[in-house]
């Protein structure tokens, strides 16, 4: 077969989605629960904040378990899960292959979600590590590690029997993040739980890996979605390949070097160079926008292309103000405005709700309805998802901001701590209704992925000739 540009539009095919449905099902639901379950503990969390006597009787339900096992359920049972479903299926549409080891995949998805499941109730229980981004305790990375391997297994087997031997410009971002992951996470790992750097390195290596976790696992994955769709449902191509070139190894320099903070108790010259190379992500950003920013929608009688497309265009609005507002917030007179102040939070919320989450979605409204045929309410509750959620991600990141610009003003003049509280109060209760809009978005997700999956097993036995009393065992023996 002759190989298509790497600048072309491949479009996709409901027989390649459809040879790994199982595989898709297993994650997008294990990602599904999981978010449901990461958007009702954040909820409760945010509102102790306010509130600290609700639930004050339970130490499971104490402000930070709750903040950390939310943490912990959003990055790694909905964020890197559903990460490795998309990648599974971008390995399969873009090299026009169908999908090797499903089977091996979805084995290795019980398995992350049990890994998952021990850090959640780890955590809650007290068993939590401390360390900010992987709070989960030793008995529950070691399976998660594992479980990945198996995970990323067919994505790669379905890449070596690909059809198209050129790799269109997401399978870079997809391939990088994989082992760029694997990589974050062994280290990590290591370093914590079985060889444990002391005093101040521990901080370094919690910045390190919270930062690598967000820009170069999920941050590739999210950019490999919107490479695909924006260009597929605009009905272009991608204008440049050279420019695409220069996003991909600027990201790849200057990712993994940001992440610990100015100030931090290490030689003055690795905060501030960690600083200032986070402040050049807006290379690889500004990279990407100058060739996927002036694609324009184009109208579709498909109402999942055009909730996909609007989920796609959010994130990729949200990746450009990140990296404007990381740069913005390198510059010494700002940071020591923002620094330790809600801000950072904000920041945080942009990347991984604003950029990730909703890349994610683009990518599952895709897919899902090739896996088992959409009822006449799935479209309606697709576009009701689609207005919470972006909804929830603005009013969210939006009020952090503005709690996060009080705090820093009220601390250069306040004379007590409960006075910079005060200064943000009424600012961050709006942000728990931010809160609330995603975690409602959480369990709308999670009822349309089960209502997928049902109609999947119902398009299955009715496709059974044994299960519909069609044929005797007998007579279909050979």
């Amino acid at each position: 077969m002759t190989s298509q540009p790497s600048n072309s539009r491949p479009s996709p095919d409901d027989a390649i989605s459809a040879s790994g449905r199982w595989a898709f099902l297993g994650l997008f639901g294990g990602a599904a629960f999981w978010l449901a379950v990461a958007g009702v503990l954040g909820l409760i969390a945010s509102i102790k904040m306010h509130k600290p006597e609700l639930l004050a009787d339970y130490a499971c339900f104490s402000y930070g378990r709750l903040k950390a096992a939310a943490g912990g359920a959003f990055n790694f049972g909905f964020a890197s899960q559903m990460a490795v479903a998309v990648a599974l299926w971008l390995a399969a549409v873009l090299g026009r292959t169908t999908v090797r080891l499903w089977f091996v995949g979805l084995t290795a998805s019980k398995a992350w979600n049990i890994g998952v499941l021990l850090g959640v109730a780890g955590i809650l229980y007290g068993d939590g590590t401390g360390i900010e981004g992987l709070e989960f305790p030793r008995y529950s990375v070691g399976v998660l590690f594992f479980a990945f391997v198996g995970l990323v297994l067919p994505v790669f087997v379905t890449l070596r029997h690909r059809t198209v031997r050129e790799l269109y410009p997401s399978l870079w971002f997809v391939i990088a993040g994989l082992f760029w992951f694997a990589w974050l996470l062994s280290s990590t790992i290591l370093l914590t739980h079985f060889w444990p750097v002391r005093g101040v390195l521990q901080a370094a290596v919690q910045g390190w890996f919270v930062n690598g976790l967000v820009v170069v696992w999920l941050f590739p994955i999210a950019i490999a979605v919107l490479l695909y769709l924006r260009p597929a449902l605009s009905g272009a191509t991608l204008p440049s390949r050279a420019t695409l070139v220069l996003a991909f190894w600027s990201l790849a320099f200057i990712g993994p070097w940001g992440g610990i903070a100015a100030g931090t108790p290490l030689p003055a010259w690795v905060g501030a160079l960690s600083t200032s190379m986070s402040s050049l992500l807006l290379i690889p950003i500004l990279a990407l926008g100058s060739s996927l920013g002036g694609l324009k929608p184009v109208r579709h009688d498909d109402p999942f292309a055009a909730v996909s497309w609007k989920f796609a265009d959010f994130s990729f609005l949200s990746l450009v103000l990140f990296g404007v507002l990381t740069a913005i917030n390198s510059f010494a007179a700002i940071y020591h405005l923002t620094h330790f102040t809600f801000v950072t939070t904000a920041l945080q919320v942009l990347a991984l709700y604003g950029v990730v989450a909703t890349a994610l979605f683009a990518a599952a409204f895709q897919i899902l309805p090739q896996l088992a045929p959409p009822s006449g309410m799935c479209a309606r509750v697709a576009g009701l998802h689609l207005w919470i959620t972006r909804g929830g991600i603005t009013l969210l990141v939006l009020s952090l901001l503005v709690a996060g610009l009080r705090q820093g003003l009220a601390l250069t003049k306040a004379d007590s701590f409960g006075e910079v509280m005060a200064a943000s109060k009424m600012w961050f209760r709006i942000s728990t209704m931010g809160d609330l809009l995603f975690a409602v978005s959480g369990l709308i997700f999670l009822v349309y992925v089960t209502s997928t999956c049902g109609r999947a097993l119902k398009a299955e036995y009715a496709g059974c000739e044994w299960c519909m009393g069609k044929a005797k065992p007998a007579e279909a023996s050979p």
